[in-house]
């Protein structure tokens, strides 16, 4: 809900205007953000791999940029948001040559986010990869990497729960 006002007296030598937001009856304006895939990537100069039995097709030359990934997740976060805004002036014109102009604004926007990160982290140990060719950052289109390597080290997997929260309350959570 929002709303102005404006009024002025019949001389037009004072006068006050204001406006505010307020939430209605829906206190909140939730959204949700579900399946996005979060990569992140490290640079470097290739090409360089860990591994001597692998596939690399596309390979970038020697000393060109390359991009790698070093993790991948998919988040689903639920956010809450409160905001209020409002602002008045008052203005008075004692004469012609003299305006006086007071203004006052007030805003609160508070945000609560639960969010939830499965994804794993490459050891860059690949057994494929291809790249896809770019002679600016080379990046890779597709990528192998064995789950259990030599030793039976498995993969690192990782789960962040994050908690944001300024509107003093914990978030529920819907599945």
């Amino acid at each position: 809900m929002s709303g102005l006002f404006s009024w002025a007296n019949d001389s037009e030598t004072f006068g006050v205007s204001a406006f505010a937001f307020l939430p209605g009856p829906q206190v909140e304006h939730p959204w949700r953000q579900r399946g996005t895939v979060r990569s992140s990537s490290n640079y470097a100069a290739g090409p360089v791999f860990p591994v001597k039995t692998r596939t690399v097709v596309n390979a970038p030359a020697a000393g060109a940029l390359m991009a790698l990934p070093s993790n991948i997740g998919i988040s689903d976060a639920q956010i809450d948001r409160k905001r209020i805004n409002g602002m008045v002036t008052f203005q008075w014109a004692p004469s012609d040559n003299t305006t006086i102009t007071a203004d006052a604004m007030y805003t609160s926007n508070k945000l609560s986010q639960d969010s939830l990160v499965p994804g794993m982290w490459f050891s860059r140990q690949f057994s494929y990869i291809e790249f896809n060719g770019s002679d600016i950052v080379a990046t890779p289109v597709r990528v192998i990497e064995p789950v259990a390597l030599p030793g039976n080290r498995g993969k690192d997997l990782f789960y962040a729960n994050y908690d944001d929260n300024t509107l003093g309350r914990k978030p529920t959570r819907s599945a």
